[in-house]
């Protein structure tokens, strides 16, 4: 699959320098979105992390929750911030061992 994409490259004359600037501005973008999103959820008890993922639309924020948001909460959380894709996860309670 990589040889693929590399060989579309060279069809297109895309050099690989150029794609990596282009992910550095939507690695940017996401992570703006991210503190966007940390706003509007700032003080919800739910919140386990907020962050920036890979996924499949490049990089997307990230919610971990220890349980689910309230329904009049997570209907006013954007399905997008500044074209970046906010997914939300279930993940439980999380514990720091020492």
């Amino acid at each position: 699959m990589k040889n693929l994409f590399f060989r579309l490259l060279k069809k297109i004359k895309v050099e690989p320098k150029d794609m990596t600037i282009e992910r550095q501005e939507i690695l940017d973008r996401a992570i703006d979105a991210s503190k966007k999103v940390s706003s509007i959820l700032e003080g919800r008890e739910e919140i386990q992390a907020i962050g920036v993922s890979r996924s499949d639309y490049g990089y997307s924020v990230k919610i971990d929750l220890n349980s689910p948001l309230p329904k009049e909460v997570a209907s006013q959380l954007p399905k997008k911030v500044e074209g970046v894709p906010v997914e939300t996860e279930v993940i439980g309670q999380v514990f720091v061992l020492t």
